[in-house]
């Protein structure tokens, strides 16, 4: 398994649940797959590096923080 890339900028968003992380990554990848959701999407700029989506389950309980590279907050 991979890890998040050394020296990268990462972005967090903060899930309460995590069935609300899991819903956003999923309705991310059907966006992106979707013929009109990939119109939008010209890809990141060079500068901001690679797409990298990552997830950790936060301790107590069942939040979760998504991290999104800056190519991916792109």
């Amino acid at each position: 398994m991979r890890s998040p890339s050394s020296g990268s900028t990462y972005h967090v968003v903060h899930f309460d649940h995590a069935a609300e992380a899991a819903a956003f990554i999923a309705a991310l990848s059907r966006f992106l797959d979707a013929p009109g959701g990939g119109g939008f999407v010209t890809g990141p700029p060079p500068a901001a590096g690679p797409v990298e989506v990552w997830s950790y389950p936060t301790v107590p309980g069942d939040s979760v923080e998504v991290y999104l590279s800056g190519g991916a907050l792109e």
